[in-house]
């Protein structure tokens, strides 16, 4: 793979939070127990989906979802792919939905090029 240009690399991670997730360990003073009530009921999962650039955030979506391969491309094709030119080089991890062929196409689709590494990007 041949160098590029920093300001085309576009790198995409997500993140997300159950408003009731909890500890399964305690603190206490020396030796006591801790007692404490656990929530029972599964809450309000919030996940962010964001793409940045050397020159700032590219594209971002959030909302009261768990990220999954729907969610996933819903980002890729509405908010990514109009932001994408040929010549960039979008970054990723191994989750397993970054890797579902319709991702690959959209982004593909704009003459940007897709990757889960940097090996040989940079010099």
């Amino acid at each position: 793979m041949e160098e590029c240009d920093p300001e085309d690399l576009i790198f995409i991670d997500e993140s997300g939070a159950n408003l009731n997730m909890d500890s399964a360990y305690g603190r206490a003073q020396g030796g006591q127990r801790v007692n404490a009530s656990k929530p029972h009921c599964r809450g309000t999962t919030l996940s962010i989906i964001g793409a940045m650039s050397l020159l700032g955030v590219v594209a971002a979506m959030y909302g009261e979802w768990a990220t999954d391969g729907v969610a996933f491309l819903t980002f890729i094709q509405t908010m990514l792919v109009p932001q994408l030119r040929a010549g960039h080089i979008v970054v990723m991890d191994n989750a397993s939905f970054h890797k579902i062929k319709p991702v690959r196409e959209a982004i593909e689709s704009t003459g940007a090029r897709h990757t889960r590494q940097l090996k040989g990007l940079m010099s």
